[in-house]
């Protein structure tokens, strides 16, 4: 586990690598120490059906959020970077958006800590996940193709289905199911469970989630939304 006091060896050489590719505060996060840090993440606990990383997973993220923030000049509180790792699933892609909520914050309270400033910083992440879901969405064909996945899933209290059952439900929308079935698959709306698919990703199940409490008319769907499990 991470010590909050000082970097690990690791930490230590990829925070002077970042230094010496000229990182200063207040920088978009890109490049050398982000792109080291996370590619461990790439197979971690964001890829399954659950709504806690794995021991390794969270650590790799609070290691990254400080190795990042450390790189930066910011040492924050543990309690911080845990909250931002928790937030963030483990997902590297999500990491980066809480790195910079990170840095809105520090710039607009001085400093990160709990409360208001830990706060803003999470919105940030917050707003830049969802972003992030709505254009993997809009990769679609129609993004709405994936609404009848979720009301068979809300209707059967299922967090997985067949690839023939999404493909189905989606047919009968009148939409191409098994096109959209692949192409969700490929990218990264649909995770590949053995033979099924889900929204892999917890935070992802929610945003659905709330799609199909705001669906256009056409597609609103019946049953309790909450039904559709994040566990």
């Amino acid at each position: 586990m991470l010590d909050d006091r000082a970097p690990t060896a690791a930490l230590a050489a990829a925070v002077a690598a970042a230094k010496a590719a000229a990182y200063r505060p207040g920088q978009r996060i890109r490049g050398v120490l982000f792109i080291a840090l996370h590619q461990p993440l790439l197979t971690s606990a964001c890829t399954r059906s659950t709504s806690v990383p794995a021991v390794g997973a969270a650590a790799q993220a609070r290691d990254a959020i400080n190795g990042n923030m450390l790189a930066l000049g910011h040492q924050i509180p543990g309690p911080c970077v845990a909250a931002l790792a928790a937030a963030s699933c483990g997902f590297p892609q999500h990491i980066h958006g809480y790195l910079e909520g990170a840095v809105s914050a520090i710039a607009t309270h001085g400093e990160l800590a709990t409360g208001a400033p830990l706060d803003d910083a999470l919105a940030v992440g917050d707003s830049a996940r969802e972003e992030y879901y709505e254009t993997r969405l809009g990769m679609l064909p129609n993004q709405n193709a994936m609404l009848p996945v979720v009301h068979v899933m809300l209707e059967q209290r299922r967090d997985v289905l067949w690839q023939e059952e999404a493909a189905q439900a989606i047919n009968d929308a009148s939409f191409d199911g098994e096109e959209t079935v692949r192409q969700a698959i490929a990218h990264g709306v649909l995770t590949l469970e053995g033979g099924g698919v889900s929204f892999g990703i917890p935070s992802f199940r929610d945003h659905m989630k709330q799609a199909a409490a705001r669906a256009p008319a056409g597609f609103r769907l019946t049953g309790d939304v909450a039904a559709l499990s994040v566990t």
